[in-house]
């Protein structure tokens, strides 16, 4: 009878438990589990239809019937998609799942009949679009790039709490800074919400001419000739 093999796998004190060594704890336990049963383990390669970054693609497989659940490792993949592998299945039903942070998960039901050693799963993510970095950009930039990211701007706030409307961006609000985004550049959302700087408006200026001898209405028509108008009229009697 063949010794069972048990892998090392290094962790410091207080550090968390990876993946892989969470699954090589798990497959010690199922190889022991094994010999006594005198049964058979296979491995499941979980193949992800996404163009989703493989880094940010999360597998897990669940036996509902045992309560056990395992997280699959990446492996490298030959642009086929993400690629992830779960070792030490029993035969019998299991749900994988590939998830991806912001993203619904997609689960697949599939049965492990272990007629072979290395089972294939294909799961077809449709992950959200990822929001872009748009901190310090005018209002319009970042209203273009978002739109070109596939994320709706559903909400513009200036620094008085003011909102302004995404759908009709006055010029003013388009030479606006972005002060804040929600959700963080990177997340899997179809929506955003900006926070801008206020914009002030300068008004401008003229020189008041001398009306001094001119009577009401001829200081109305120079005043009117410089963008002034005749506001209160008081009298001073010497």
């Amino acid at each position: 009878m063949d010794d069972i093999n048990f892998g090392v796998d290094h962790v410091d004190a207080g550090e968390p438990i990876r993946a892989s060594t969470f699954n090589a704890i798990l497959d010690a336990l199922h190889a022991v589990v094994g010999r006594v049963n005198d049964g058979q383990t296979v491995s499941a390669m979980v193949r992800v239809v996404s163009a989703v970054d493989s880094r940010l693609v999360r597998v897990t497989a669940m036996a509902p019937a045992r309560g056990l659940a395992f997280e699959a490792v990446p492996v490298a993949s030959e642009g086929e998609g993400p690629t992830h592998i779960v070792s030490g299945l029993e035969p019998g039903e299991y749900r994988f799942t590939a998830s991806v942070p912001g993203g619904e998960p997609v689960p697949v039901q599939r049965e492990i009949t272990g007629a072979e050693n290395e089972e294939m799963v294909v799961i077809e993510l449709q992950a959200p679009p990822q929001v872009p970095p748009v901190f310090g950009l005018s209002l319009g930039d970042a209203a273009a790039l978002l739109e070109g990211r596939g994320v709706t701007l559903v909400r513009v706030l200036d620094i008085f709490g003011r909102d302004l409307p995404p759908a009709d961006l006055a010029d003013r609000a388009n030479t606006s800074r972005v002060l804040l985004q929600q959700p963080d550049p990177g997340t899997f959302d179809d929506e955003a919400q900006l926070v801008v700087s206020a914009s002030v408006e300068v008004q401008p200026t003229v020189v008041v001419p001398d009306l001094t001898g001119l009577s009401e209405a001829e200081a109305e028509r120079v005043l009117a000739q410089v963008g002034l108008k005749v506001g209160t009229v008081r009298v001073r009697r010497r």
